[in-house]
């Protein structure tokens, strides 16, 4: 599982879904745990999360800078929020 993955299953943790997304394999949460659970305490903190999604955002704000549709100066639009969570999505 790569970091969009841990990304799109934290997302929907973080989102509140009941239930783990159906592309997830029943160690996947366990799993996550171990990748994204810097400091080993068992739980995931606020900046553990972020700085993954951080990591998202920013390698696809590099990609779709050139792009009017989806960056406008250092915000992304919301055609680049949508490519943001596809991408996501696509990686799990």
């Amino acid at each position: 599982m790569n970091k969009a993955a841990i990304a799109a299953a934290m997302l929907a943790v973080g989102l509140g879904l009941s239930s783990a997304p159906a592309y997830a394999d029943p160690g996947a949460f366990e799993w996550l745990m171990k990748q994204v659970d810097v400091n080993k305490d068992g739980m995931v903190t606020k900046k553990e999360f972020l700085d993954i999604m951080g990591t998202m955002y920013d390698k696809s704000m590099a990609r779709m800078k050139s792009d009017p549709k989806m960056v406008k100066g250092d915000m992304m639009t919301m055609d680049g929020v949508k490519a943001l969570l596809a991408e996501i999505y696509k990686g799990a």
